[in-house]
């Protein structure tokens, strides 16, 4: 029987680290099939957001050239390329990358008027005591740190009946699933979502069953934005100690460099942060869960960010970055490049006939995905050097060279953002 591979992703740490293993997915790490889903508050949230785009347009890349498609990229192929190899799924099977509470639901209080999914009146004066604010708080601006209300709120939206995110997970087990819980141990969300879909996942599966594996992982504050990190530290402590006392695989991951955010928005479109090394190193562990690898030795602490891979995944990661970078400075100009009086445009007479309509999509979104690759290498390049994490970083991952205008551009062409290496530059050992 095929395994279910399922990673979720709770609150905007969750989603920054889905975003992380799909661009690791995009370099063909992981298993080959990877079921996905996103749980918030706030569906609007720029972090989410972010990475439920992402999710589409690498979906939408696959269909377009993989397949049997016109393009057809033949992953079985004995020399096929590992970009784009894993499929990466929606778990619902309404097509939806991401599941927030219903529209009636504002707040947790008004579970208390709903019928289907009340909360106990008890459990709520032992919460709030003598005061019902945070039982009001709107949860569309998210849940700010309070686990309690994520817990209970979360608790009582999956222990419906038909919650649609337990009914795929129910369904899952059928699958000898795999299920890899992400989120952050600081945030409401993260914290108290994730341990509520915990708490109901495995009693309806009989525990610790043999045909389904549960890992966890909370992440620890691993960004600076000008609040005291002990009290976040503190609320991270009390989190995994109570997801210690679960049935679950729980992943541990430390953060020893904390990233400056220079800006950051506690809920909107503008709660978008960079991404960063530790985002990175959380999805190579997730995904190496869902592969079978459990929590293994290859994951020191200590050691820079490349340590998290096998040395075959390095280089696929390192590969797909050199594939971006062509694609997108080099083959994109010469695609737009202008056909001369006599002759069209050479790269493309290459495909002999060939529909510019039809080809328009699949063009430009490898473009879009390529550029989207190039941008998140950036971002944890500069973070990792925010952190001091460098030279280690730029010696084992990646380094971006100064701009350098593209000698012969196409009309709108890209300028060339950063340098391939010549060959006769790299050590016989690093090459």
């Amino acid at each position: 029987m095929t395994v279910r591979h399922i990673l979720i992703g709770i609150g905007g740490t969750g989603a920054r680290v889905i975003e992380a293993a799909l661009m690791l997915s995009a370099a063909g790490i992981g298993p080959a099939k990877v079921s996905v889903l996103l749980i918030d508050t706030d569906s609007t949230h720029g972090n989410g957001q972010r990475t439920h785009d992402a999710l589409l347009r690498y979906h939408r890349l696959r269909q377009l050239w993989t397949g049997n498609t016109a393009h057809h990229i033949d992953h079985d192929a004995a020399d096929a390329p590992d970009f784009a190899r894993v499929s990466v799924e929606p778990l619902l099977p309404s097509g939806q990358w991401a599941w927030t509470p219903p529209p009636e639901i504002v707040s947790l209080g008004s579970l208390a008027q709903n019928a289907a999914m009340p909360v106990a009146h008890g459990i709520m004066d032992a919460l709030f005591h003598h005061s019902n604010l945070e039982a009001q708080r709107p949860i569309q601006s998210g849940l700010n740190g309070q686990a309690h209300v994520g817990a209970a709120l979360f608790g009582a939206l999956f222990n419906d009946a038909n919650n649609p995110v337990m009914r795929s997970l129910r369904e899952a087990r059928e699958s000898r699933a795999r299920i890899m819980l992400i989120g952050s141990g600081f945030g409401g969300t993260g914290a108290g979502a994730g341990m509520a879909l915990a708490r109901t996942l495995l009693p309806a599966v009989g525990g610790r069953a043999k045909h389904m594996a549960v890992g966890a992982m909370l992440l620890p504050p691993y960004f600076d934005y000008g609040v005291a990190a002990d009290g976040l530290r503190e609320r991270t402590d009390i989190a995994m100690s109570t997801l210690a006392t679960l049935p679950v695989d729980q992943i541990n991951i430390h953060a020893q460099h904390f990233a400056p955010v220079s800006h950051h928005a506690r809920n909107g479109r503008a709660q978008c942060n960079p991404s960063m090394p530790l985002e990175l190193i959380a999805a190579a562990r997730a995904l190496a869960y869902l592969d079978g690898a459990g929590d293994a030795g290859m994951y020191g602490e200590g050691h820079p960010a490349s340590s998290h891979f096998a040395s075959d995944d390095e280089a696929r990661l390192q590969n797909m970055l050199r594939f971006a970078h062509f694609n997108y400075f080099e083959t994109q100009a010469r695609l737009r490049a202008p056909g001369g009086l006599f002759k069209g445009n050479w790269a493309l007479t290459l495909a002999g006939k060939f529909d510019a309509v039809a080809a328009g999509e699949p063009i430009n979104l490898m473009a879009d995905i390529c550029r989207r690759i190039l941008e998140w290498a950036g971002s944890l390049q500069r973070q990792a050097e925010a952190a001091g994490m460098v030279p280690t970083w730029s010696e084992r991952m990646w380094s971006i060279a100064p701009m350098t205008p593209n000698p012969s551009p196409g009309s709108g062409a890209p300028q060339q953002g950063a340098q391939l290496a010549s060959p006769s530059t790299i050590s016989a050992a690093v090459r």
